[in-house]
């Protein structure tokens, strides 16, 4: 099994859909994450977002990390603040996929081609800004020549926030072409590597029809959930240390190995890494905790034998399973 390493390289103002107001302070934390990176040997995705590509600071590190072949660049468009702006600012316009298909296709033409000019590369890898991912969002990525696309969030339904529903979506990485972005193709030039969320328990069916049963509960679903997961029998784990903990990484990465997966992704957003951004770090306590998360997951990786891949290579590993 290998593991990719995908961030969300933004803005600092989670939650908050601005034009203008973008500052990117949290980007000087890279520099710590990259040095832990450097020791484990892992050359990261860092998906970048429009505003951070236009912040001379964040130009600087990331420019420092490519010349020293330390990591790679890839895109994450948030539609709020990447032109152009034809579209209404509303709740509904943060979801990429609820945009014109015409104005999906504009807005990451301009995000892709900032990216281009700004660090001299040419991105391959791609996450949706809020996870929204269809086929017009795949359209647009194979007009501009990518190859990996990594927004589909496995078992979670994000029809709430106004987004796609992923909720029988498992954490398997295939290829497809972009008139169906959920039907596996050995001929379809994009290649969809998921987060890596599963469940503990082996047979994620049935553990996912259980967590969907009890989910759709509006009463007690939390208790019900809550009562499942100390019992075992329904344990949703992701490799994310933002909402997972040190032990349940480990816990679903041996779940994947036993599966034999042929590769992992492990993500997190850039805001999590600085005390006050997100609501995982709240405190400076917390940023020391999501250090620490990462760095055990980390050292088990390595211990248990899983390469780390850069994700320009994720692809060919995908395609030479099929």
């Amino acid at each position: 099994m290998k593991l990719i390493v995908t961030i969300d390289t933004e803005e600092d103002n989670w939650g908050s859909y601005s034009r203008t107001d973008n500052p990117c302070t949290n980007i000087e934390q890279l520099l710590r994450l990259q040095e832990l990176f450097d020791t484990y040997d892992v050359k990261p995705a860092y998906l970048i977002t429009y505003p951070v590509v236009n912040d001379a600071r964040s130009q600087v590190i990331l420019k420092q990390f490519l010349r020293d072949e330390r990591c790679e660049l890839g895109t994450h468009c948030h539609p709020w603040n990447t032109p152009p702006f034809e579209e209404e600012l509303n709740a509904e316009n943060t979801m990429l996929t609820n945009l014109q298909d015409d104005l999906i296709l504009k807005k990451i033409t301009t995000l892709h081609a900032a990216i281009s000019e700004t660090f001299g590369v040419t991105p391959i890898a791609f996450r949706s800004g809020r996870f929204a991912f269809n086929s017009e969002v795949a359209k647009a990525l194979a007009a501009l020549d990518y190859k990996i696309d990594t927004s589909i969030t496995p078992y979670e339904d994000q029809q709430a926030y106004l987004g796609p529903d992923f909720s029988d979506r498992t954490p398997e990485s295939y290829s497809f072409s972009e008139d169906d972005i959920f039907l596996p193709r050995s001929d379809g030039k994009l290649v969809e590597i998921p987060l890596s969320t599963g469940y503990l328990q082996n047979n994620f069916y049935i553990a996912n029809r259980l967590f969907k049963f009890f989910h759709q509960k509006p009463i007690s679903r939390l208790r019900i959930i809550g009562i499942l997961n100390k019992l075992g029998i329904v344990n949703r784990a992701c490799l994310c240390p933002e909402t997972n903990t040190e032990q349940e990484m480990i816990g679903i990465a041996k779940v994947f190995m036993k599966k034999d997966f042929k590769i992992v992704n492990m993500m997190f957003h850039s805001t999590s890494i600085k005390a006050g951004l997100s609501p995982f770090t709240k405190t400076v306590h917390d940023e020391e905790r999501i250090f620490n998360r990462i760095k055990t997951l980390l050292q088990f990786t390595k211990d248990a034998g899983i390469e780390n891949i850069r994700v320009s290579e994720a692809s060919d590993v995908v395609r030479s399973a099929l």
